[in-house]
């Protein structure tokens, strides 16, 4: 993506499906959230202040913190492609492309 860079608190990637989260219902019948132990894999879109990430490299997000986040609901266009915005506090590994 051109000369877009992302500011030191924001990384932006490409939008994902999965959330690592499964509904159970209980003995009484109640639905509960199951959370998985999991990380889940997002791709850089754009290249990021935050820890000098470039486009095409992989971060990591806990399941449970991207769950009901508003963040992995919000898609924008940039340059004609989807996108997310994810916050850096959020990102627990990075693996360089």
């Amino acid at each position: 993506m051109s000369s877009v860079k992302s500011v030191e608190q924001f990384v932006i990637c490409k939008p994902v499906a999965a959330t690592g989260i499964t509904r159970e219902k209980d003995d009484v019948g109640f639905t509960q959230l199951s959370t998985k132990m999991t990380l889940n894999t997002l791709e850089v879109a754009a290249e990021s202040e935050f820890k000098g990430l470039k486009a095409g490299d992989k971060i990591y997000v806990t399941a449970e913190s991207a769950f009901n986040a508003l963040w992995t609901k919000n898609v924008f266009q940039l340059e004609g492609k989807p996108v997310i915005i994810v916050p850096s506090g959020v990102v627990v590994a990075i693996d360089r492309a």
